[in-house]
């Protein structure tokens, strides 16, 4: 049966491969009123050419007709034989498709083509000069004069792309047919250009919008790759050093836990960014449909960036939008709609709602409040409006709330679980963006974001019954970043960070202590928190990079952060070094010092901690990589080794850990200290600019020690890793994309069970656990293949896009952790305990569609 499971996962990831290679020049090729720019697509892809025209052209034109077993010059003029269209072979790749009569076209002249034009910005119609303007893909460009004129000559083909590109204006993008047009007016619109801080991080993956290049991600392969919930931070796993699970989306960056991992959206830290919390965070509140750009830390990373010792995912929305959009998405998981719309020149927005219904998924019961039954429903909104005063000065205005509303009633071993809880998050900030000049940037964030929790519960380890958790933050946050280029070979960053805190919690239960319990002492806890507190954190960094030649930076700063809770000021040197040591080949190395305050917004009251802790945590990594891009492929290394000196315990009694066949048993172990050191290798390839694989193993070995000296594995160590991903677009509008991915089975507490009292349903039973040393026990391996289909279809007036994924193909039983169940057997009411595996998704189909217009 292995082998089977094995045969059947090369097959279908080495599918689309094989498919690829097949090149015939002689075709069967049917169309059924099918977009004229969708069959020349298809011609492209089979034929290996490109059409070049205009697309206003070909819109509005629908091709019919079974084209069998012909050569592409008859192929090309049958197609168009039904249309107000000719052509021109300019030669054996590129063909020129032009309005005129059936037949080739016109002939380039002798000498090629001329194109000469004015370019003037768009508001007060005055010249630009200096600017540049190029033939794509020709090597051949000019300069704008004074008068904002420019001349090219010597071109070889009549349909052409232009590029034109100023700084302090947007860049431009124009189809020219030149036997139509030889002398062209140009308007510039002004925009905003940001001074990007040098990067030379080792583990720094950023996610693009543009079309994917083998050394970075893209945003489209990201998108393609199977998932069930197209969230962006599921798919994070395909970034090495980067680990989640089926059950949750939130990422585990090279041993670290995910509250070590900061999350910024548009230069604003979101401090709850997740859904369904209770359930560890199943879904992300960031809509893919805005994003044009995630970057990815895993180490090393600047002293910019706020006090975290894993890493940083930072996302970015436009900043402008060029049309008017609506998309509305339908899926099992969730229905969303979004609208993108440009109000002027200088003006835009964009709005989007979503709404989850995961509780249809879980089978609800609704009515009587004595039945059994789970209803996680979540929800979000999301708004964005961008102004641009000029090309020095733009503001733009974020804001986004979400809501859980989760209520369960779920059988236990003792008593029912009953769980009713409501959380609500608010945030709304605005960025200030200024450009005085082309050497200095900066951007100024006031934000303020309200995050709270409003719980009633009962456990099957709860004696009390009117338990409740509630929870009320306010964050006012106020950040200030600069760049100044004051030397071709220095570029100076410094900046300032402000966050002002005021948090209450209401905390009360009476429950069984079962770490703590025997079976001739049964321990209970009584947890009454009624606290509130407030403070300021403050933190200032300076950093600079140093080019000394061209092929070698070395970047020194220093973060220095302070809270009104601790004792003393953090001192956090970084350096990093970045050497190109050949135009293929290049290394980076990094080191830093890391601490991160307690969470404020979510301290342990279930625990009983009433403030927050007054140390931080304390991170030092070391961190190298090397980068070799061959163009068309690329193999990545990277390799580290984190000095945890200070950590904190990284158990947590909170729900996630108590509701039945959801948490997972822990103990406490009093963490003090821990180390993770590892290593991973990427190999990416990209065929024909259409197919993209990759392949990742990672080793890595995350230790936690407690203040008695004695060491363990950290909950999500898992040892090795393989990610094999695999995405093919057919022409423009199919995708097929594969996904397996293999880790070693991750460490767990073993613990026995045993219940105290004979009738425990009347009321005077306990259970408790006999436990084993922490994370001592191993959960088998995990490894999964998931497959994705998606189909776009290109109307005139809109798009329908139509996607399949198949979570675990091969229907594999992943153990997600072990929980404890009872039975009765015959007529007494005693209970037998026994253990229960629970295991991650099965086979889950996932199908959706999507409409733009």
């Amino acid at each position: 049966m292995e082998i089977l499971k094995v045969k059947l996962f090369s097959y279908l990831f080495l599918l689309s491969t094989l498919v690829s290679a097949q090149n015939g020049q002689s075709v069967e090729l049917v169309y059924d009123n099918q977009p004229l720019k969708e069959v020349l697509s298809d011609i492209e892809m089979k034929f290996d050419v490109k059409f070049s025209y205009i697309s206003d052209l070909v819109e509005g034109i629908n091709i019919s007709g079974d084209f069998s077993s012909v050569k592409l010059e008859s192929l090309v003029k049958e197609v168009l034989a039904s249309t107000p269209l000719n052509y021109q072979f300019i030669d054996q790749k590129n063909i020129v498709i032009v309005p005129g009569t059936k037949g080739p076209s016109k002939k380039v002249p002798q000498g090629g083509f001329k194109l000469s034009g004015k370019i003037v910005d768009n508001l007060n119609f005055q010249p630009v000069a200096f600017a540049s303007v190029a033939i794509a893909d020709s090597g051949k460009g000019a300069v704008t004069d004074l008068d904002g004129r420019f001349e090219i000559v010597n071109i070889d083909y009549p349909r052409v792309k232009l590029l034109v590109q100023m700084v302090g204006f947007k860049g431009l993008e124009k189809n020219v047919d030149l036997f139509e047009q030889t002398d062209i007016d140009i308007e510039l619109e002004e925009a905003f250009v940001e001074l990007e801080g040098i990067e030379i991080t080792p583990g720094a993956f950023n996610i693009h919008t543009a079309e994917p290049r083998v050394h970075q991600l893209s945003k489209e392969e990201i998108l393609f790759s199977p998932n069930f919930a197209r969230d962006i931070y599921r798919t994070l796993s395909l970034v090495p050093g980067v680990s989640n699970t089926e059950f949750s989306s939130k990422a585990r960056i090279r041993g670290g836990h995910s509250d070590e991992t900061a999350i910024y959206l548009d230069n604003f830290e979101i401090y709850e960014p997740f859904h369904l919390e209770e359930f560890d965070g199943v879904f992300s509140v960031i809509n893919t449909d805005f994003v044009e750009e995630t970057k990815v830390l895993t180490g090393g990373f600047s002293p910019r960036y706020t006090d975290k010792i894993s890493g940083i995912i930072s996302v970015k929305t436009p900043d402008n939008i060029s049309e008017n959009e609506t998309k509305i998405s339908l899926d099992i998981i969730n229905a969303s709609i979004i609208r993108k719309q440009k109000i002027s020149k200088k003006s835009s927005a964009f709005f989007g709602v979503r709404r989850g219904y995961v509780d249809l998924l879980l089978n609800q019961v609704d009515g009587d409040d004595d039945q059994l039954g789970i209803e996680p429903i979540f929800y979000d909104v999301w708004g964005k409006y961008n102004f641009q005063l000029n090309r020095k000065h733009m503001f733009s205005y974020n804001m986004m709330y979400s809501q859980d509303d989760f209520e369960m009633r779920e059988q236990a071993v003792l008593r029912d679980d009953v769980f009713d809880s409501k959380r609500r998050a608010f945030y709304n900030w605005v960025n200030w963006k200024w450009l005085p000049s082309e050497k200095f940037y900066s951007i100024t964030t006031f934000g303020h974001q309200w995050l709270n929790k409003d719980s009633d519960f009962k456990f099957e380890s709860t004696i009390s019954d009117d338990n409740i958790d509630d929870r009320d933050t306010d964050l006012f946050i106020i950040n200030h970043n600069s760049i100044f280029d004051f030397h071709p070979n220095h570029s100076l960053e410094f900046g300032v960070e402000f966050k002002a805190f005021d948090s209450e919690y209401r905390y009360r239960e009476i429950r069984t202590n079962r770490n703590a319990s025997s079976l001739n002492n049964i321990v209970n806890d009584s947890i009454d928190v009624d606290t509130q507190f407030n403070g300021t954190t403050i933190a200032v960094y300076l950093q600079n990079s140093w080019k000394l030649t061209p092929e070698f930076i070395l970047m020194g700063g220093l973060r220095a952060s302070k809270q009104s809770y601790g004792e003393k000021t953090d001192l956090g040197p970084r350096f990093a070094a970045s050497w190109s040591i050949t135009n293929n080949l290049k290394a980076n190395a990094g080191y830093g010092i890391f601490y991160q305050p307690d969470n404020v917004q979510k301290t342990r009251s279930y625990n009983g901690q009433t403030e927050p802790f007054e140390e931080s945590s304390k991170s030092i990594h070391y961190t190298g990589s090397l980068d070799y891009n061959l163009g068309s492929s690329n193999v990545a290394f990277n390799i580290y080794y984190k000095d945890n000196k200070r950590l904190y315990d990284d158990f947590r009694l909170d729900f996630v850990n108590r509701i039945a066949g959801v948490g997972i048993s822990d103990v406490p172990f009093d963490a003090a200290s821990g180390t993770s050191r590892g290593f991973d290798l990427t190999y990416r390839k990209l065929l024909n600019g259409r197919h993209l694989i990759s392949a990742t193993y990672a080793y890595s070995k995350d230790r936690i020690t407690d203040a008695q000296g004695f060491e363990t594995y950290r909950d999500f160590d898992r040892r090795h890793s393989i990610i094999l991903n695999n995405t093919f677009k057919f022409g423009k509008n199919f995708t097929l994309s594969t996904l397996w991915d293999f880790n070693s089975g991750q460490p767990y507490t073993p613990l026995t069970a045993a219940v105290e009292g004979e009738t425990v349903f009347q009321g005077d039973g306990q259970i408790f656990f006999i436990e084993e040393d922490k994370n001592t026990g191993r959960l088998p391996a995990y490894h999964s293949l998931n497959v994705k289909l998606e189909k776009l279809w290109i109307f005139k007036k809109f798009d329908l896009n139509i996607y399949l994924n198949i979570v675990n193909l091969y229907n594999r039983q992943n153990i997600r952790n072990y929980t404890y169940d009872g039975e009765t057997f015959g007529n007494t009411l005693e209970v037998t305990v026994f253990r229960d595996e629970v295991a991650y998704f099965p086979r889950f189909v996932t199908p959706g569609i999507s409409v733009k217009f």
